[in-house]
């Protein structure tokens, strides 16, 4: 059975718009690692809020981070 895709999503609709202009090697590779940047400190906001709805705190973390 085929699968159907759902549209671009708004990002991709936002990227391919931006790329669809010629720009330099070297805005290109700064464009890549702002966005590399803002989802990187996205996950770390949503990790920080579970850590403190689940009452995570240092010495936890630690501990699993140690686990073998």
């Amino acid at each position: 059975m085929e699968t159907v895709k759902p549209p671009l999503s708004n990002m991709q609709l936002m990227l391919l718009e931006l790329f669809s202009r010629s720009i330099p090697d070297d805005d290109l590779k700064a464009i890549r690692k702002l966005i590399a940047t803002y989802m990187m400190e996205r996950a770390l906001e949503s990790a920080e809020k579970v850590s403190k709805e689940k009452g995570y705190d240092e010495e936890f973390l630690k501990k699993l981070l140690n686990q073998d």
